[in-house]
């Protein structure tokens, strides 16, 4: 196994040990020619984000680009955050949040969701990561992560599998470019964050969500995650001290160097957190940087 020393506050965010052998055997299904019930047929995990040189992701992409060409021209924000922001905002306000309808947790490739116009969160997760690629983010700014959100309603908590997209930005922040929302977080004018429809106020405008800050204990709805992975690798997201975070105890394992890959995911987690609400999401979740960098 190898280890990545990217952390942020909380969590290796970036990855921490490098897992092996990772197949799914229970999320695409083939038509067997007898007329008899489909087949479950395995893949690889990291064969659902697309590399960067796929062509009809860098199609994709270049219409997205043309489509914001205004807000490239005149924003201040650095090239590669104001892409991530063009992204996040295509996928949220373009591909409709549906639940899986299958009867299990059928997992779609990036192409499949464009086409459909629709996916739950994992699809539309492989669709964000796969198009930062194609924009030319490096990979080492891109994730896919799995988990855990823990989500208070009516004074109970209650744990969902999810799965969302991370970027880091250009100074560094790790981020979590939730898909599940109806509309990208932007500053109110009394300075907090709220839902806002960016094409009325340009995407520039538009806030990362702080992952340490969506991750803490204590929140309405908190983020644990489990793994993450790119299309070339997959590792755990272990906390930066063990025991930093009370929520991650319910998910996380007491010794990672015991457990690989299939131990992991030993439950084949269903990943379908429904759509976050607002308010709980969005407290106290931006990134404070400086204006220039795009972010607030």
């Amino acid at each position: 196994m190898t280890f990545r020393q990217e952390p942020g506050d909380l969590y290796y965010w970036g990855g921490r040990r490098r897992l092996e052998n990772p197949i799914l055997r229970r999320k695409r299904v083939i038509s067997s020619f007898d007329g008899e019930k489909p087949v479950y047929c395995p893949w690889d995990i990291r064969r659902w984000i697309l590399p960067g040189n796929d062509s009809y992701m860098v199609e994709v992409w270049q219409e997205i680009a043309a489509a914001h060409r205004r807000d490239f021209e005149t924003s201040h924000a650095r090239q590669a955050d104001l892409s991530a922001k063009a992204i996040w905002h295509f996928v949220v306000e373009k591909i409709r949040y549906i639940n899986d309808d299958k009867g299990f947790d059928f997992w779609q490739f990036p192409q499949e969701t464009i086409n459909l116009e629709q996916g739950d969160c994992e699809d539309k997760s492989f669709l964000v990561a796969s198009l930062l690629l194609a924009a030319g983010i490096p990979e080492d700014r891109v994730r896919v992560t799995v988990g855990a959100m823990h989500n208070e309603k009516n004074g109970q908590q209650k744990a969902i599998g999810h799965a969302w997209p991370m970027y880091r930005t250009s100074r560094g922040v790790w981020c979590i470019l939730e898909t599940c929302m109806k509309h990208l977080p932007v500053r109110g004018q009394s300075g907090e964050l709220e839902a806002g429809a960016p094409e009325d106020v340009g995407i520039e405008n538009s806030v990362f969500l702080n992952a340490d800050r969506l991750a803490r204990d204590g929140r309405r709805m908190q983020y644990v995650p489990l793994l993450c992975f790119d299309n070339s690798a997959v590792w755990t997201v272990e906390e930066t001290w063990p025991g930093l975070v009370n929520a991650a105890a319910e998910l996380h394992p007491e010794d990672w160097s015991g457990h690989d890959f299939g131990s992991l995911w030993t439950r084949e987690m269903d990943l379908d957190s429904g759509i976050p609400e607002v308010d709980g999401l969005f407290e106290d979740a931006g990134v404070d940087e400086p204006a220039d960098d795009g972010t607030t």
